[in-house]
């Protein structure tokens, strides 16, 4: 597997569920977000080396955790009130 699908599309994917199982597990967005964003800070260090653009890629996998967690709260937290 190249390293460019890993990072466009596994990673981005990878993340995004992350984010829903962090926000289960820890009940807390921000728990899972960190761990995302050092994990990805360190595959993106070790895999493209050290350019400045792999923080683009870092940021949107941060990202895309913090939306699906949130996502999640908000649809969990509907879901209690309503019953």
């Amino acid at each position: 597997m190249s390293p460019a699908y890993i990072i466009l599309i596994i990673l981005p994917a990878a993340s995004f569920l992350l984010g829903i199982l962090g926000y289960f597990i820890f009940k807390k967005v921000w728990m899972m977000v960190v761990i995302v964003f050092i994990l990805s800070l360190i595959f993106m260090f070790i895999v493209i080396g050290a350019e400045p653009t792999f923080l683009i890629w870092v940021a949107m996998m941060t990202g895309s955790c913090f939306i699906s967690g949130s996502i999640t709260k908000t649809i969990s937290t509907f879901a209690k009130r309503n019953y």
